[in-house]
């Protein structure tokens, strides 16, 4: 069972037995019980550290509130001879008085938003016991320099978050993940060494950590999410490990950026992976990559060539936006108003058509060649030659697309109106009744009315 306490309540209890008694307070401590305690007094000079706490089950203390008003605050060990093991959650939150706290050997756990908000707390002392610091922690405080035991073995999300003035922290070698937002908006921190038994770098870890200016991340890191260093504005050099297999927005508008090899490992470079790196003049992109992602490389304005590798086999049409690269794929370079060109020849491969298709069915109609890749869904804008190769094949579409359709739709009409679906997507399969056609030679054109009816087509 847990008792809250407060140790305020009990001084002024004892000052009015001094009163009444004559006796010096320090002997009139009460007994151990589950109604009052004190902290004791460790001379005469410095006053009682006055704090609220809960009791746990096993008799050991959570401190749950500071009331004091001291800018040096040296937490007890003991409060009534119950172990303190847990700063607990808000505890000092938001103490403006507090420059400096030393943590005792006792505590394990500093738990969520312990000293967050303490504007005015510059230093602080974690000892070799403590295993967990919360979420929040330390978030919004004026620290400058920190040392985080081996004992930690894990560090909250936004932890050291908006530590304007950390410059220097060193992160215990057992934490297996840097978590969220945990070093955000450090902006005066300058280095940071990642131990090797990181494994995760989460989002926007070190987001907005201005002054940052060359990163080692560790073989042991398997996985950087979203933004993890984005808005490093002077981050200008980072070495990635072989050990990671995608990048997501990881280095967005680190403007001083100039060089980064991307390891073999990666397969993916994602959505605004170097996205306003305005410094970005040399990429190495290994032949393990297959994708590259939305604006990936968008605002690179100091970007002049760059080399995709045959591996590549999707790429969004605003990779290099706002970007004019020169760029090799296949043995052929593409020029800023050849990107079109260049975004075609990856997606779809150099032997497919100039125009759009739906590449993500099983068939597609080469209007180039008149070649056949399939037997599930005819789409393009092939001519009318090619529509009659097709059919004198006797193949059978389940699905022709809309647009295809309306290049001959009488060629379709008497082969395919009662068997296939019409579609004006790939995802949306629909009734077709009113219907344009325009080729002299269909059986069905009729040089008076543009508007034909399929009552037999079948949805």
């Amino acid at each position: 069972m847990k008792a809250k306490k407060s140790i305020l309540s009990t001084l002024i209890a004892a000052s009015m037995l001094v009163m009444l008694t004559g006796c010096d307070v320090r002997t009139i401590l009460p007994s151990s019980t589950e109604e009052s305690s004190v902290a004791e007094y460790s001379d005469d000079k410095s006053p009682a550290n006055v704090y609220e706490y809960d009791i746990q089950d096993d008799g050991n203390i959570v401190i749950t509130k500071y009331n004091g008003n001291e800018s040096v605050v040296d937490i007890p060990s003991t409060i009534d001879g119950r172990s303190v093991v847990k700063i607990g959650s808000d505890s000092f939150k938001a103490c403006r008085s507090i420059t400096s706290a030393i943590i005792p050997e006792s505590v394990n756990v500093i738990d969520d938003w312990a000293f967050s908000g303490c504007i005015n707390l510059n230093s602080v002392s974690i000892p070799n016991s403590v295993k967990e610091v919360g979420d929040w922690a330390f978030g919004n405080s004026s620290l400058t320099s920190v040392t985080i035991p081996d004992s930690v073995t894990e560090i909250g999300k936004s932890a050291f978050n908006s530590c304007k003035k950390l410059k220097n922290i060193s992160i215990s070698k057992n934490v297996l993940s840097l978590e969220e937002k945990v070093f955000y908006g450090c902006s005066n921190l300058t280095s940071i060494t990642i131990p090797n038994s990181v494994t995760s770098i989460e989002k926007n870890a070190f987001s907005d950590c201005t002054s940052l200016t060359n990163v080692v991340i560790p073989k042991s890191v398997t996985s950087i999410e979203y933004m993890a260093f984005s808005g490093c504005t002077s981050l200008s050099s980072v070495s990635l490990p072989d050990s990671i297999t995608s990048l997501s927005g990881t280095f967005l508008d680190c403007k001083s950026l100039k060089s980064v090899v991307v390891p073999n490992s990666v397969n993916v470079i994602g959505n605004r992976t170097f996205s306003g790196c305005t410094q970005l003049k040399s990429v190495t992109i290994p032949s393990s990559v297959s994708e590259i992602g939305y604006n990936a490389f968008c605002s690179c304005y100091s970007l002049k060539l760059i080399t995709i590798p045959d591996s590549v086999t999707k790429i969004s049409d605003h990779a290099f936006e706002d970007s004019d690269p020169f760029v090799t794929y296949r043995g052929k370079t593409y020029a800023a108003y050849e990107y079109e060109d260049l975004y075609k020849a990856i997606n779809y491969g150099s032997s497919q058509p100039e125009t759009p298709i739906i590449k993500h069915k099983t068939f597609t109609f080469n209007t180039l060649t008149g070649s056949i890749y399939g037997l599930d869904f005819l789409v393009g804008y092939p001519d009318y030659d090619e529509v009659d190769n097709y059919l004198a094949q006797g193949k059978t579409p389940k699905y022709i697309n809309v647009d295809v359709y309306y290049q001959c739709p009488g060629c379709f009409r008497e082969t395919f109106c009662s068997r296939v679906k019409f579609s004006y997507s790939e995802e949306e399969a629909q009734m077709v009744t009113n219907i344009h056609c325009d080729n002299p030679r269909c059986s069905h054109y009729n040089e008076n009315s543009s508007a034909l009816l399929c009552s037999n087509i079948k949805n």
